[in-house]
Formats: C-alpha cells, structure tokens, sequence
C-alpha cells in the first residue's frame, strides 16, 4: 500500500516530470491518501482547479486520522522529540496513519526520514 503525501500530489496534479514517475509508482499498488493531504491540497487551490482536483480525490481512498492511530503518533513525536529531529505535526499524524496502515509513504519531503520504522520513497 502506497500513501500519497502532499508533495507527491502536487506533482501529480501538476504533471511533472517528478510526477509521471510517481503516477508510474502508483500503477503498481493500492494508493491512499489522508484526509489531512486532502486539506492541504484543497486549502490552497484555485477556483478552476477545483474539479480536477476532486476527480484525483476520488480515485483513491482518503483516510481519516482516527483515535486508532494517536498512540502512534504520540510515540513518533516522543522519539523525535528526545532525538532532537522534530517535524511539523501534521507530517507526524500522517507518519502514524502510515505506520497504522503498514502503508509506504511517497513524498518529496525528506523530514519523513527522520521518523524511526516508516518506510519512505523520495522523489
């Protein structure tokens, strides 16, 4: 299972070279995304783009952050925190989803290295 991050979106949506790698990748397994990608994307598109971009929403499962996953998420931010290696707290929800989901995150967001046991693609 693959979960799209925001970067890996953008790219998608904007068909870059970056991004036709990743629809390539994507061809490959089941794809998520979380519905805090979701926001991002939605908070900071156009008006015109707007149906595009719902189309893309619609493709693929969006998942919602769930009680399930904030004991992971709470155990992320710990080991972080104490290895002086902080990210953004929306990126740590997201690396608990992955983590609850046993899903492979696809990013351009280096930050998600840093979190101890998540399995990270690059691009």
């Amino acid at each position: 299972m693959l979960l799209l991050d925001t970067s890996a979106i953008i790219e998608v949506l904007n068909g870059t070279k970056i991004g036709l790698s990743i629809k390539k990748e994507m061809e490959s397994d089941e794809v998520i995304t979380t519905v805090l990608n979701k926001y991002e994307i939605m908070v900071g598109i156009k008006p015109h783009e707007k149906e595009k971009t719902e189309s893309f929403f619609e493709q693929m499962d969006v998942v919602p952050l769930t009680i399930k996953e904030m004991s992971l998420c709470i155990a992320i931010n710990k080991k972080l925190t104490t290895a002086g290696k902080m990210i953004n707290e929306t990126d740590i929800f997201i690396a608990g989803i992955c983590q609850e989901l046993d899903a492979a995150i696809i990013t351009l967001d280096r930050d998600f290295l840093r979190v101890p046991q998540l399995k990270v693609r690059v691009f």
